[in-house]
């Protein structure tokens, strides 16, 4: 699959700057990465995805994430929706979504975080699906809200029930875009151009119908969606860290001082060096994750821990290039910017 991570990674890094600076993708992006199937990657075949399975998958998103997390960004939040609703979408739902998903006709959003809330969502939910006459209404508020400037369907954590039913309280509801439903940019230092929204739902009808996974369900549907998103955070994160290690390493070897390249001197070959049996470590241990989870296993301690280490290790890993670059690592516009 490095054929296709790297055939969407070259159709996106023309247009990375622009989303930087504008913090929103031109509407080509959603055009162009359509026609290579970009938008069904993990999507069966019948429904007119690829069918990646994952390990295919955290190749193609650590690809693209080399050249703009936020694109890459984009495609692992879409693909968070298409796993949700394969894994718990009744066939109705697939039938009418999942093929328009998988074509880049609809872009797929997840609203969970809320004003007063992170981690704590049970205690801290608000967004209130009132029961009517055919479905629900929809009223609240979501902030942090990925794809939510370019979504057409949000799948969204409402509270169904009174508080006191805990987690049987929340439920998981497929939202199209239409009346009531209001997106409004965030204006973030990072993940410029990922469409990241406070999204206000006002008085929104939600057929019955489009329950995900049942009612009182949806904190379990939550926590499978955000489980399987780690594997693809962690591949944001390898894909960061071997962008700015190559970076690094390139300019050390052109650059020179006292009469021989910079990559020739110890100190510089240390911190290269360290990046790089880090990188290597995150990449195999990544691969093995999506292995046991392409077996059907949950691995969520797995997961867990490839997200910590690839994510830190980016972070690692763009502080050495700066460092490496001097003066130059600070310039504003570039590759390593």
């Amino acid at each position: 699959m490095s054929e296709l991570g790297l055939e969407i990674r070259r159709l996106v890094e023309s247009m990375a700057p622009e989303m930087d600076r504008e913090n929103k993708a031109p509407s080509r992006f959603f055009e162009v990465l359509a026609r290579v199937g970009a938008f069904g990657l993990i999507a069966p075949r019948e429904y007119g995805g690829l069918g990646l399975d994952l390990k295919g998958f955290v190749e193609v998103i650590s690809k693209v994430a080399g050249v703009s997390v936020a694109a890459a960004h984009i495609l692992l939040i879409h693909s968070g929706v298409v796993y949700g609703l394969m894994r718990y979408g009744s066939e109705e739902l697939k039938e009418r979504y999942l093929e328009k998903l998988a074509r880049g006709e609809l872009i797929g959003s997840i609203a969970v975080t809320e004003p007063k809330g992170g981690s704590d969502v049970v205690g801290s939910l608000e967004l209130r699906a009132e029961k009517v006459e055919g479905g629900y209404r929809l009223n609240g508020l979501k902030v942090f809200n990925s794809n939510g400037i370019y979504a057409g369907v949000y799948l969204v954590l409402a509270r169904t029930g009174p508080p006191e039913l805990g987690s049987k309280s929340l439920s998981m509801l497929l939202v199209e875009k239409g009346p009531g439903v209001r997106p409004e940019p965030m204006d973030l230092a990072s993940l410029r151009g990922a469409g990241i929204s406070r999204t206000v739902f006002d008085g929104v009808h939600v057929p019955e119908s489009n329950v995900i996974g049942g009612e009182g369900r949806g904190l379990r549907v939550a926590l499978s969606i955000i489980n399987n998103g780690r594997l693809g955070y962690a591949a944001l994160g390898v894909g960061v860290a071997e962008e700015a290690f190559n970076m690094a390493r390139e300019y050390a070897s052109a650059r020179r001082a006292f009469g021989k390249r910079i990559a020739d001197f110890q100190g510089i070959r240390w911190m290269l060096t360290e990046v790089y049996v880090e990188l290597q470590h995150a990449k195999r241990y990544l691969e093995w994750v999506a292995g046991l989870m392409d077996k059907g296993e949950r691995a969520i301690v797995e997961v867990a821990m490839a997200k910590l280490y690839s994510t830190s290790l980016a972070v690692k890993a763009s502080k050495v290039a700066i460092q490496i670059h001097g003066g130059r690592g600070l310039e504003r516009g570039g590759r390593l910017e």
